[in-house]
């Protein structure tokens, strides 16, 4: 999930500061240099972003399993 989040994030970065410089008439050079910033900064937010919400999920799956089992278990018994 980090590594998807993280691949939107930046692209959009990318995109938006691309487009920002066109609109204001920004010359390449800088628009460039700010879109690799942008892209880089929002791309490192997104892997984070995606790996709490991986570790969140995951724990939250791993415990309903395990309170599944338990019952499954107190039923059986």
């Amino acid at each position: 999930m980090g590594r998807a989040y993280a691949g939107v994030l930046g692209s959009l970065a990318w995109a938006v500061t691309f487009a920002r410089g066109a609109l204001v008439g920004g010359g390449i050079e800088g628009t460039a240099k700010s879109a690799f910033i942008a892209m880089a900064a929002l791309a490192g937010v997104g892997y984070i972003v995606g790996r709490i919400a991986e570790v969140t999920v995951d724990e939250a799956t791993r415990q309903r399993l395990q309170r599944q089992l338990d019952e499954l278990e107190a039923n059986q018994t």
